[in-house]
């Protein structure tokens, strides 16, 4: 064997994205003078640089060769210890390959993520949320979860809840938070909070979200009740303060004159006491009902939308979100680009929603329903179909 080599550091220990750099002694033991290759083979061949990888060493001296190792600084280079191999090739064709071989030891590094794919969920008291940790590190994170609120509002359950996720790779967990009272007031309110992923002596990682919780009873719904006490206690002050009077004092006629009792007045229908003028007001415009209907693939967006015509305002009072394959996925009642109201499409087929204060739209905007589909729920479709029936008002401007 006429040439040999050595390290001058056999078990070299480098950080991601830094720089260690070794020296290879290479000593022509022959009678000649040589000319040789030197390259690297296996895991650390991507990120070792050899300068100079060509050289001609006399017989009986050696040369120097200086061995740099960039392990770059991504998830696909595993923190710990790997072989590190050089191949020392001769030009002679008869020549023998010498093999010298080491060790690097990669150093670990933490880039974790959380992050809630839909920050904002409503519900009246409870409302799901899927919580995803994106591990961008070298090492394994096995990072326990829990929520906080500040507000001292709110409680969340996590299943599971811990999560373990390899380098590179990412998971996810379904977090359930459920606000510790109802809401009796006439209008929505933000309940924020944070979820944290944390490991004993490691990087941690924070999102955050927000429960729109919703009243019990909502404007409208009040508003129908109070109409319906209303008429009711109309109703009774019309009988006890007109009608009943009328009967008695016929009866009281009839006994009297011991005549025939005489059929009891009628109402002129033009003053009927029970005729308020309720109705609906002149100029309040045409009844607006629409059908959103969008389709998507899977792991695909899509858009329907409609724009409100010129001279017109469009007041959006109801939404019925139609699920009827019971596909999985995100749909949003979206203003132009602005996100008005979203759910998710999970377990349901027909939901409806009386809004508290009407959504409005100007001449002009338009009126999306976004789709994002994540499962389709028809084994015989290839598509998410879903729908958005919108009912309101179409005004003058």
């Amino acid at each position: 064997m006429p040439v040999t080599g050595q390290l001058s550091i056999p078990d070299v220990v480098v950080a991601p994205g830094e720089e260690e750099v070794v020296t290879l002694v290479v000593t022509n033991v022959g009678n000649s003078a040589e000319s040789f290759s030197i390259v690297t083979t296996g895991f650390t061949q991507g990120w070792t640089i050899v300068d100079p990888s060509n050289v001609t060493v006399p017989a009986g001296t050696d040369r120097k060769v200086e061995v740099a190792l960039r392990p770059p600084k991504v998830f696909s280079v595993p923190a710990g210890v790997s072989p590190l191999t050089l191949r020392i090739v001769p030009h002679d064709a008869d020549g023998e390959v010498v093999l010298v071989e080491g060790t690097v030891t990669v150093l670990g590094f933490e880039d974790r993520r959380l992050d809630l794919p839909h920050r904002v969920e409503r519900g009246r008291r409870r409302a799901e949320f899927d919580v995803v940790l994106e591990n961008l590190g070298n090492t394994r994170a096995s990072c326990r979860l829990a929520i906080t609120d500040p507000s001292l509002r709110l409680r969340g359950r996590f299943d599971p809840p811990s999560l373990g996720v390899d380098a590179g790779d990412s998971g996810s967990v379904r977090l359930n938070v459920t606000a510790r009272r109802r809401n009796w007031a006439r209008h929505s309110r933000s309940l924020p909070f944070e979820v944290h992923a944390t490991q004993e002596g490691h990087q941690g990682a924070i999102a955050s979200g927000t429960l729109l919780q919703e009243p019990v009873v909502s404007s409208r719904t009040a508003g129908r009740a109070i109409a319906v006490v209303a008429v009711v206690a109309g109703g009774i002050a019309l009988w006890s303060g007109l009608v009943r009077p009328e009967i008695d004092e016929a009866a009281t006629r009839a006994v009297a004159e011991q005549a025939s009792v005489t059929s009891l007045p009628t109402l002129d229908p033009e003053t009927d006491p029970t005729d308020d003028g309720a109705g609906t007001p002149s100029g309040a415009g045409d009844a607006f009902d629409s059908r959103l209907a969008v389709s998507a693939p899977l792991a695909a967006s899509a858009v329907e939308s409609y724009t409100v015509p010129v001279g017109k305002v469009l007041q959006i009072t109801d939404v019925l979100w139609q699920n009827p394959n019971g596909d999985e996925g995100r749909l949003e009642l979206m203003r132009n680009s602005t996100p008005l109201y979203g759910i998710s499409l999970r377990n349901f087929t027909d939901y409806g929603t009386a809004l508290v204060s009407p959504f409005v739209f100007e001449a002009g905007d338009v009126v999306s329903a976004q789709l994002r589909c994540e499962r389709i729920g028809d084994p015989n479709s290839t598509e998410c179909s879903v729908a958005i029936t919108l009912t309101g008002d179409l005004l003058d401007a």
